[in-house]
């Protein structure tokens, strides 16, 4: 691989911000720099300098600045808090893109306190995220509710301290979906809220190949973001909110995708501990079954990451899956929504953890005549 110097990925990177040709290199620039943020981070930082001397007045280069500043930090507080402070007040476009959290420590740290604090947030996502499943379905389905919906999570994003990038999502699957039966309607919302505006705004570059089987139509896509008319995340106030009632059923279902979204983080932890930490995995998994209050609950600990650690560390868990549930009929409901497949883990083992489940989990290419009785017999 050979790198360019830290000018020429400061041109690639304007250019890319621009939706402008850059060199074909052998890695998109974005991803180098964020590999130079990682590994080399005085060479990246010499490119944050170089963006921001070059370019202080351009929204679209400095936004990619503030976004990566977030990632060198967390990674290299200690060398580059002072120099980005420093950074961030040499142009007054850059200061509100940084929010004051990120120049915070804390910010860096755990979002919760101990794996119990963690599992009673897994928990409430989990009691709710059928909201935004079915949230997901409406827009895929019913243009005229989805609409009224999607305007509606807008409106209320606010009120949720949800910023503009955290609501766009039911409005982009409705516009793929229905783009050219709604557009006329998005327009108009868009001409008189501009807490619309800003939310559009912030989704500009996410339809990159329009046209796409999974991308918003290149005519609908340009309709879209020309309504924005000027109008940026930073050139607006923050929108205080409202909610307008959209009947009694979909106010409780617009009330559950809210606490679905702000709660997928905990999700998120938890496949993150279970991959990368399986120990500290398999602790978050106990603090899940102390904390799940319903047998759906239960089940999902199962399919989800009690099923990813056995799978992927099938010898590690083995011992203390099988004492825990002799001992604990909750834990074996979960261990009997596991699935296996002996390409994952071994033959011995994966009897044992059938045995353990009372000759509940499934082996999905166990062969014929394969599985003992569940007392082992």
């Amino acid at each position: 691989m050979i790198e360019p110097t830290a000018s020429e990925l400061t041109a690639d990177l304007i250019a890319w911000s621009r939706d402008e040709p850059h060199p074909d290199r052998d890695e998109a620039p974005v991803w180098r720099w964020e590999r130079w943020i990682r590994d080399d981070p005085e060479r990246a930082w010499m490119v944050f300098e170089s963006l921001v001397r070059q370019e202080p007045e351009d929204v679209e280069v400095l936004e990619r600045v503030a976004q990566r500043l977030e990632q060198l930090l967390f990674r290299h507080w200690t060398d580059f808090h002072e120099r980005a402070i420093r950074l961030v007040q040499s142009t007054p476009l850059l200061d509100p893109m940084v929010g004051p959290e990120v120049f915070t420590q804390g910010h860096y740290g755990p979002r919760y306190r101990d794996l119990d604090e963690l599992a009673t947030v897994w928990v409430r996502h989990e009691a709710h995220c059928d909201a935004s499943h079915r949230v997901t379905d409406i827009m895929r389905s019913d243009s005229e509710l989805g609409l009224r919906l999607a305007l509606e999570i807008v409106r209320r994003g606010p009120l949720h301290s949800f910023d503009d990038w955290d609501v766009h999502s039911p409005l982009l699957e409705l516009l793929r979906c229905h783009g050219p039966a709604v557009i006329n309607r998005v327009e108009a919302a868009a001409r008189g809220s501009e807490a619309l505006r800003r939310v559009i705004w912030s989704v500009r570059r996410l339809n990159p190949e329009p046209d796409q089987a999974y991308s918003i139509s290149s005519k609908v896509w340009h309709r879209l973001t020309r309504v924005t008319d000027g109008t940026t995340t930073y050139n607006s106030p923050r929108p205080e909110g409202a909610r307008i009632s959209v009947g009694a059923e979909y106010d409780e279902l617009l009330d559950r995708w809210f606490v679905s979204e702000s709660s997928f983080w905990a999700w998120e932890e938890v496949e993150r501990l279970v991959h990368e930490a399986p120990e500290s995995g398999w602790q978050a998994t106990l603090a899940l079954l102390r904390k799940a209050d319903t047998e759906k609950a239960l089940v999902s600990i199962g399919c989800g990451p009690l099923e990813h650690l056995v799978r992927r560390n099938p010898a590690q868990f083995v011992q203390p899956v099988e004492q825990l549930a002799t001992a604990d009929p909750r834990f074996r409901l979960s261990l009997a929504c596991v699935w296996l497949t002996l390409e994952d883990v071994p033959e011995a083992l994966a009897r044992r953890y059938w045995v353990a489940s009372g000759g509940e989990l499934a082996v999905l290419d166990a062969p014929a005549n394969w599985l003992p009785s569940a007392d082992g017999a």
